[in-house]
């Protein structure tokens, strides 16, 4: 990994961790890795190992290649189809009230379906 692929590789994770609204050092302490780790990594004075990459991806449910590259599989979006992945660069374009706002609007339809199926 060279010096610029690890900053950018640090600022997907960050991405990542402020899309799913978890700290690092939560995830730090989910992983059991050591919560300066995260701090070093991102002032360039280490590089995450290739194991703590693979436990990272792993929880934050991408792949290693995005978080080393920033390019989706074609396998990834492949899964992702038509209005799902637009769907979701959509929600990543929003802030966080708009986040926020839209989680409470999918909750609510998903209570009304549960509602419609107890019915049935």
């Amino acid at each position: 990994m060279k010096e610029g692929e690890n900053v950018e590789t640090i600022d997907r994770i960050v991405k990542l961790l402020d899309e799913k609204n978890i700290s690092a050092n939560k995830m730090a302490t989910d992983l059991q890795l050591p919560n300066s780790a995260f701090s070093i990594w991102k002032k360039g004075q280490s590089k995450p190992s290739s194991d703590a990459i693979i436990k990272i991806a792993n929880y934050l449910e991408t792949t290693t290649d995005y978080l080393l590259t920033g390019k989706l599989t074609d396998t990834q979006v492949s899964l992702m189809e038509g209005l799902e992945f637009a769907f979701l660069e959509g929600y990543k374009a929003l802030d966080d009230e708009d986040r926020a706002e839209l989680n409470r609007a999918a909750q609510r339809m998903l209570e009304l379906k549960r509602l419609r199926e107890d019915k049935q």
